[in-house]
Parts: C-alpha cells; sequence; structure tokens
C-alpha cells in the first residue's frame, strides 16, 4: 500500500513538473521567426528567442515542423540555440528544414533556467 502511494505521489509530482515547465515556455520565452529560402534553396526558418524572465536560459532546443495544407506535421528537425539566452534578453537561431511546406511552426522542445548563485 505503502509503495502505490509513494508511486501515485512521484507521479503526481512530475505531472506537476512538466505542468510548470509547460507553464514557464508560455510564459517567459517567446520566439519571434520567419521562413526564407536558404542559399541551396532549402527553406530556412531564422528569428529570436526572447527571455521574459530574470534567469537565463541555456542548452534551448527548438522543434521545427513542416506543415502541409491540412495542418498536419510532414517533416520536423531540431534547432539548438548554443549559448545563454540572457535575462530579459534575446538569441538568434536558424535552422535549414529537409522541404519546404504549406506552413511551419516553432515550438520551445526544452530549456533549462540558469540558476545563480544567491537567486534562489
Amino acid at each position: 500500500m505503502a509503495g502505490r502511494s509513494v508511486a501515485a505521489l512521484l507521479a503526481a509530482l512530475l505531472i506537476a513538473a512538466g505542468a510548470g515547465w509547460a507553464q514557464d515556455v508560455t510564459r517567459y520565452l517567446r520566439l519571434e521567426w520567419e521562413v526564407s529560402q536558404g542559399r541551396r534553396g532549402h527553406a530556412v526558418v531564422s528569428g529570436y528567442l526572447y527571455n521574459d524572465y530574470g534567469l537565463p536560459a541555456v542548452r534551448v532546443q527548438l522543434r521545427v515542423e513542416v506543415l502541409d495544407a491540412s495542418g498536419q506535421t510532414v517533416s520536423e528537425t531540431t534547432a539548438y540555440i548554443d549559448r545563454e539566452v540572457p535575462p530579459l534578453g534575446r538569441a538568434y537561431f536558424e535552422a535549414s528544414l529537409p522541404r519546404a511546406g504549406a506552413g511551419y511552426r516553432v515550438t520551445v522542445n526544452y530549456f533549462d533556467w540558469l540558476m545563480i548563485p544567491g537567486s534562489g
């Protein structure tokens, strides 16, 4: 019985942590991007990730999806921001896409807050 309670508590904590992370993304990180044609004729997504929070964001991964006319994902790639996104600042990103599409979607797939000693 105690094992089930611990497992249920851990599951609830993981769900809460995931919900908090998702809230952090939409509340503190925002994307501004555009699609253009690259040198080799491939579509390229480029733009900025803005950090509206008081801590640096690091290890940022973006999911870049290529959509068909019905809005379904037909291809995707991962773009990495290989530097710190400063508090109340921004960082540039660029991703070459494997194919063109009717539409595109860019979302934050993963990030960490860089904890600064004495900040919390």
